[in-house]
């Protein structure tokens, strides 16, 4: 255990050391004296000089930073200034160098990392939630209802009377083995010996009246296989007359299918153009078209395609008439299929006769599919991944602090320190490609709140340097000093209130 944490500390240690060892490089490379080096914040707990530069290592795995000569230049230019080597008297590209290469070299372990994680074999990356029920849709993602064991450690007490198939049930909090036995939170339960599987919470709806297909408190969980996000997404699905009206049912511990009766599909005539090949047939508006060429339309995606694949002169459509009566009709296309008429489904909603309510379950991931691709392959979407993700990474991290300081809200998928201290913990132990791609995740998010214009960070500091540019006029260092220590005491009060919320969320 002792081992696991020390290697958390050298992972978040590792990261801090790859941002500023890109300020470090990049003012050097730059002809910028370095006149500090410290991962970590203080208390220091080593320190030493070698040439013009004085390493430190910090206690507090907050961050870093590299103090560069001539950055903290005062209003009246410094008796003690060497201007050949100062940040301030450096063109504004150089600055930018010096400024964006923490962040490039957070990106650079990112793209190192997951290329090799892709390269080797990791599971799926899930961005969102669209894309999770997307990818159990295509079932490429396999889940099933309930906390599902996916290991028993042997010599622990759990194997002394349990086993894979053993039920564990989440009531108000607890994860309930039987009467009896009962863990308050999953770091509990594996130390009884108890490993479950990744849980997701996904949308069913509880039926509340008892009808001739659902009994009250059935939990329907799917239409033909596919869930949906909301009861809207629900009747989409059961009125699609493309899918099979099969209902999954989450009845207890078990699941069971009943199959709806299907309403049939009807396009009705809305309007026949004069003088087309419709209106010449005997089409008229108000018809209802049931099939072409003795194929029904539930089969059919687009009638204009299908027609003109028919590749006939004359094709026989099928209606219902006015009295409801069917109605066979020859009509001849022209070359691209088209008749004349305006064709528009008619919506029927099937009756379920019953009463419901949105409501939520948990599911076991039983596999969440493995992802693995040739080198090249492996580096572009690593890239590409890079760049949406640190886009999205971006603006979660914007209405966090918005809601923070608007609303005095803090999500429950918001972590700081402890949270991510945390996780790290549980990667180190599952080690692998897994960790691996943990990391550059880690790795990443720090590059993207760094490029954020905020004055503390290096995007705030890059935001200054375009404006200085632009005026042809230095800023006042005294302000900057201010607005600096300003934004850093407001993220760091920011850093607290996470932790606090970590705290009490173990």
């Amino acid at each position: 255990m002792v081992f696991k944490i020390l290697f958390v500390f050298l992972i978040v240690y590792f990261l801090i050391f790859i941002h500023e060892f890109g300020h470090y490089f990049a003012a050097k490379r730059n002809g910028v004296k370095v006149e500090e080096f410290s991962i970590g914040f203080p208390p220091r707990l080593i320190s030493f000089k070698n040439g013009d530069t004085k390493f430190s290592f910090a206690l507090l795995p907050l961050g870093g930073y590299v103090k560069l000569h001539g950055d903290t230049l005062d209003e009246n230019g410094g008796s003690k200034i060497t201007k050949s080597k100062s940040f301030v008297y450096k063109t504004p590209w150089q600055k930018i160098k010096i400024l964006l290469a923490g962040v490039f070299m957070n990106f650079l372990v990112y793209l190192v990392l997951m290329t090799a994680a892709f390269s080797f074999g990791v599971p799926k990356l899930i961005q969102s939630y669209d894309q999770f029920i997307a990818e159990v849709n295509s079932e490429s993602i396999q889940i099933e209802p309930g906390l599902k064991i996916e290991s028993i450690v042997d010599g622990s007490k759990a194997s002394e009377g349990y086993n894979l198939d053993s039920q564990i049930e989440f009531i108000d909090g607890s994860y309930l083995l039987n009467e009896s036995v009962s863990f308050e939170n999953l770091s509990d339960l594996n130390e009884f010996g108890i490993e479950l599987h990744n849980v997701v919470e996904l949308p069913v709806l509880r039926v509340l009246t008892q009808s001739d297909n659902f009994s009250k408190n059935d939990l329907l969980l799917a239409v033909d296989g596919k869930k949906f996000k909301s009861y809207s997404d629900f009747l989409s699905l059961i009125n699609d007359p493309k899918i099979d009206k099969n209902v999954s049912l989450f009845a207890g511990e078990s699941i069971r299918k009943i199959q709806l009766t299907s309403v049939e599909s009807e396009f009705m005539v809305l309007n026949v153009f004069d003088d087309s090949s419709a209106k010449q047939a005997g089409v008229k508006e108000g018809f209802k078209l049931i099939e072409i060429d003795g194929t029904k339309i539930d089969d059919i995606d687009n009638f204009s395609e299908f027609v003109k694949n028919l590749n006939k002169d004359e094709i026989l459509y099928s209606f219902k008439d006015l009295n409801e009566k069917i109605v066979n009709l020859n009509i001849s296309p022209d070359s691209e299929g088209v008749t004349g008429m305006v064709l528009n489904p008619i919506y029927e909603s099937i009756d379920l006769n019953s009463k419901f309510v949105l409501d939520t379950l948990k599911y076991s991931v039983l596999d969440l599919g493995e992802v693995k691709m040739p080198f090249h392959l492996a580096l572009i979407t690593s890239f590409e991944n890079g760049i949406s993700m640190s886009w999205n990474i971006m603006k979660s991290f914007v209405e966090t602090v918005f809601n923070f300081f608007t609303r005095f809200e803090v999500s429950k998928e918001v972590g700081g320190p402890v949270a991510v201290f945390k996780m790290s913990y549980d990667y180190v132990t599952i080690g692998g490609t897994q960790l691996m791609q943990f990391v550059a995740l880690i790795s990443l998010t720090l590059a993207a709140i760094n490029i954020l214009p905020i004055p503390v960070l290096d995007g705030g500091r890059i935001l200054i340097v375009f404006i200085e540019a632009l005026l042809n006029k230095q800023a006042s260092r005294k302000v900057l000093n201010l607005v600096t220590l300003a934004s850093f005491g407001i993220l760091m009060f920011f850093i607290l209130i996470v932790t606090f919320f970590d705290i009490i969320r173990l």
